[in-house]
């Protein structure tokens, strides 16, 4: 994750433009690998390699915060 804002999305937005808005896409599209914690996106490391492809993570994120992996 490019930030480490934990303020909410427009908050966290106005002081850095890649921060997470904890919209929780990241672990819809997961299964939890990704999850939301105090309004920033984290990620359980040893499930990405049950991961076929992080693309469309990186690609659907709508805060451009995750980056590739």
């Amino acid at each position: 994750v490019a930030c480490s804002n934990l303020d909410k999305g427009p908050e966290a937005k106005k002081i850095c433009p890649v921060a997470c808005i904890a919209c929780g896409i990241c672990q819809r599209l997961t299964g939890g690998t990704f999850y939301v914690d105090g309004n920033l996106a984290r990620v359980h490391s040893e499930g990405l390699n049950n991961l076929n492809s992080t693309k469309e993570i990186v690609d659907k994120c709508p805060a451009k915060c995750i980056m590739s992996l």
